[in-house]
């Protein structure tokens, strides 16, 4: 006796018609949130800019000077290298990056743009004034440029904080 098995295919449906070439798939285009909610370009530009400049930087400074990773590693130049790396490369970037994707992730605007560039500008001059300040170990200094440093942090919570509370529906990437 012949035992016939079940057909599971599901039923075919009708060939969707080919796109064009160049033509974005349902649902992406250019007038997705990612244009939509995206500040200026030059906000997390600048950060990224600022980043991808203090890598090689750093490597050119480990370069020149090679004698600093073989020194004892509390000194001054492993503790400025550290601060160009750490500050001018990962946190310049990440900045970058919070400022394109919190907009952009959670379908808002920026709140302000302007207090981006402020804040730029004061992580800039923060960066730049405590690597060159631990390089020479004038500490009080130091501590002068890490205070500008934290002032444009404070910016950036402020202005992220006011974005987040312009979140028109939370959802998981909001959470």
């Amino acid at each position: 006796m012949a035992v016939s098995s079940p057909s599971f295919a599901a039923p075919s449906a009708p060939a969707a018609a080919p796109r064009p070439a160049g033509t974005p798939a349902p649902g992406v285009g250019t007038s997705g949130p990612a244009t939509v909610f995206a500040p200026s370009v030059t906000v997390p530009l600048r950060f990224v800019v600022i980043g991808v400049l203090a890598l090689p930087a750093a490597a050119l400074l480990l370069a020149v000077r090679p004698d600093i990773l073989a020194a004892y590693h509390y000194n001054q130049y492993t503790v400025a290298a550290t601060h160009l790396w750490v500050l001018g490369f990962l946190g310049s970037v990440a900045l970058g990056a919070m400022y394109q994707l919190v907009p952009v992730a959670l379908e808002t605007r920026l709140h302000s743009e302007r207090l981006a560039r402020w804040h730029f500008v004061l992580h800039l001059v923060g960066v730049a004034g405590m690597v060159w300040m631990f390089w020479r170990w004038d500490l009080k200094q130091v501590g002068h440029f890490g205070s500008v440093l934290a002032a444009g942090v404070g910016l950036f919570t402020y202005n992220l904080g006011r974005t987040l509370r312009t979140v028109p529906r939370w959802n998981v990437v909001a959470w």
